[in-house]
């Protein structure tokens, strides 16, 4: 294969994983670009190689930054800004995880709070409620592993769990 057609395959494998961690295909096409580029790129080359509009690509950065995947960086002698991924897998693995914790984890647990206590002592109530509970210690207790990871480094994270899968 061809660097050009791996490339390509390479793009499309991303943003298709992307998707599943709620990432949008413009979103993950900007950030393998960027991710398999050996130096940083400004947003009019982004434009012209993955075909979005100058609008889409800022937005794209923007939110990518925000997630802490892609940095800005100057480059002495040029006037546009020039962006870089950042490379260290286990560091994107935890942004990411960070970035999902927040936008969905956090809020089912809010949402499973106001549910956990309600003034009625009907058989449906309590069987509700005590499923509510339930789901809501499962989801802290999801919560607070998922803090454990965010918070190691790659070591902490290697050695039990691949120990566990020997």
């Amino acid at each position: 294969m061809d660097f050009k057609s791996g490339r390509e395959k390479f793009l499309e494998s991303w943003s298709s994983m992307a998707s599943q961690w709620g990432i949008s295909k413009s979103m993950s096409l900007v950030h393998a670009s960027l991710l398999i580029s050996p130096d940083p790129l400004c947003a009019d080359v982004l434009m012209d190689q993955i075909k979005l509009s100058r609008g889409s690509i800022n937005t794209n950065l923007r939110a990518l930054m925000d997630w802490g995947l892609v940095h800005k960086k100057y480059l002495p002698g040029e006037r546009r800004d020039h962006y870089y991924a950042e490379k260290d897998m286990w560091t994107i693995f935890r942004q990411i995880l960070i970035n999902r914790k927040q936008k969905e984890l956090k809020p089912l647990l809010d949402t499973l709070q106001t549910f956990s206590d309600l003034d009625d002592d009907s058989p449906e109530a309590t069987e509700f409620t005590k499923v509510v509970r339930d789901l809501r210690d499962i989801t802290y207790k999801t919560d607070i592993v998922l803090d454990n990871i965010a918070k190691s480094d790659e070591n902490w994270f290697e050695s039990p769990f691949f120990q566990m899968l020997k």
